[in-house]
């Protein structure tokens, strides 16, 4: 499902608000536009964003979700990356926070300096990494920013506006930078991927990678006639049955393929022996 959330910055915080104006604001954005979560500005160039701890708390506790990014410019992308990266210590924001390189100036070496800025932030342990900036900077010059140049597979936020069509190739859409909550302008964006609007999900199951003798760990363990766990057998496996088996991947999972077929290679399911 397609969800819709908010970019967040100082621009969405009135001088003399306290803490419970803004999250009363926000309140009245999720209401009106069916918002999911909030994208927050932490850091631009070197500088620190005042709001930034009580916009990204706020939206953890209406959305149980916020995410995190930085506004590039010219100085140097390593020195701004140590700026980002202090930010999000200093929240305590964990390594499975989204973080986003907002790259809308027209900078020299464009997608250079976006690598040194991201590989900062994913050798400091953050490897949800999306890069943002408007349609027309991707992909159209030498000077703009090369995708298939950037590091570390980054997804792409791109701003299109004034448009129904979604921007090609783009894991999430600005669509607008219109939309007003109680006389305060914010940015809208379509969230295709889930990550910008729910979080990380921090428990992806996991799978075992090698071995020849596994053992089961539910009750009754299903048994398949083909590697996608489709057509089940007959037979089954009972709770601490020793299996002996060959570990094939598909896709992002495992299989482990045994005399009477295919079972999962999930660890909740079965543990390694050998």
């Amino acid at each position: 499902m397609v969800e819709k959330f908010a970019d967040i910055s100082n621009w969405q915080w009135k001088d003399g608000w306290t803490n419970a104006d803004y999250i009363y604001w926000l309140r009245k954005a999720r209401d009106k536009y069916n918002i999911k979560s909030t994208a927050v500005l932490f850091s631009d160039g070197l500088w620190k964003q005042p709001h930034r701890n009580d916009q990204a708390a706020d939206s953890y506790k209406l959305f149980k979700s916020f995410s995190c990014y930085h506004f590039l410019r010219e100085t140097s992308p390593t020195e701004q990356a140590k700026t980002f990266v202090s930010t999000l210590k200093e929240f305590g924001a964990d390594k499975s926070t989204v973080v986003a390189c907002d790259a809308e100036v027209a900078l020299p070496n464009l997608t250079a300096r976006i690598n040194e800025f991201n590989d900062y932030v994913y050798n400091a342990g953050y490897h949800h990494i999306y890069v943002y900036s408007s349609a027309s900077f991707f992909n159209y010059n030498n000077n703009g920013i090369q995708t298939g140049k950037l590091h570390h597979s980054p997804k792409l936020w791109i701003a299109s506006i004034g448009t129904t069509i979604r921007p090609k190739g783009c894991h999430a859409w600005q669509f607008t930078w219109t939309a007003n909550v109680l006389g305060q302008n914010v940015d809208m964006s379509y969230d295709y991927v889930g990550e910008l609007s729910h979080g990380v999900n921090n428990d992806e199951p996991t799978y075992v990678k090698s071995g020849k003798l596994f053992k089961t760990k539910p009750k009754v363990m299903n048994i398949y006639k083909d590697e996608n766990l489709k057509e089940l057998r007959r037979s089954k496996y009972g709770r601490g049955s020793k299996v002996y088996g060959k570990v094939i991947k598909v896709g992002k999972a495992t299989r482990i393929k045994t005399a009477e077929g295919y079972i999962s290679g999930n660890t909740d399911y079965v543990t390694k022996v050998m």
